[in-house]
């Protein structure tokens, strides 16, 4: 016999879920992304391989509606850490207007979309 208690657990959790895959543009991107305003990683001082994150950006996402990204695909954890890096971002232009994605997990990942 299921108690009171028991199918408010469920409910719970099928509420949980449910908000986890219905929320956030992330999920629903519609837009592809064409251009973008900008692309960097927050450092103290820069290097060639740091520089060249908006090229890596460009190649990686334009044209798509979703990709991710990586500050380690253009620099080493080592260089990273040297330069004291605490995050990065990307912009996507959406609807005419740059839309800025960032992290400050810098040996993370970020979800680059057009939000709604």
């Amino acid at each position: 016999m299921l108690t009171k208690e028991y199918c408010k657990g469920v409910a719970n959790v099928v509420i949980a879920v449910a908000f986890v895959f219905l929320s956030g543009g992330e999920v629903n991107a519609k837009e592809r992304m064409k251009d973008f305003g900008d692309a960097g990683i927050y450092c103290e001082s820069s290097d060639s391989n740091i520089g060249n994150f908006y090229r890596y950006v460009e190649k990686t996402c334009k044209n798509k509606y979703k990709c991710y990204v990586k500050a380690t695909a253009v620099a080493t954890r080592k260089e990273l850490k040297q330069h004291r890096c605490t995050g990065f971002f990307v912009a996507p232009v959406c609807k005419g207007e740059p839309a800025n994605l960032e992290t400050r997990s810098i040996f993370g990942k970020l979800a680059v979309f057009c939000p709604k």
